[in-house]
């Protein structure tokens, strides 16, 4: 799918999603924490992304990076309330 349609964006974030999703669950890490970065340029804001991208730096206890992934997360979820 990524190599058919290398110009349609939202073809391509669905793709990088599913590969994040997958591999992660498949416990390949680096490729899930790469193919959830390139699901992100689409999609920044994109909950579920940002929490695979999470779990996958938390199963090599890369600490800090899931610590950066949740503040984005929250950022973006601030936003959503009006004060």
């Amino acid at each position: 799918m990524l190599k058919n349609e290398p110009e349609q964006a939202n073809v391509r974030f669905h793709g990088h999603d599913r590969l994040c999703h997958c591999q992660l669950k498949g416990g390949d890490l680096l490729d899930a924490r790469k193919a959830c970065t390139e699901a992100l340029k689409a999609r920044p804001e994109e909950p579920r992304i940002l929490c695979d991208r999470a779990e996958a730096y938390l199963a090599e206890d890369m600490f800090d990076e899931v610590e950066k992934v949740v503040d984005c997360a929250m950022l973006d979820i601030s936003s959503w309330f009006v004060f």
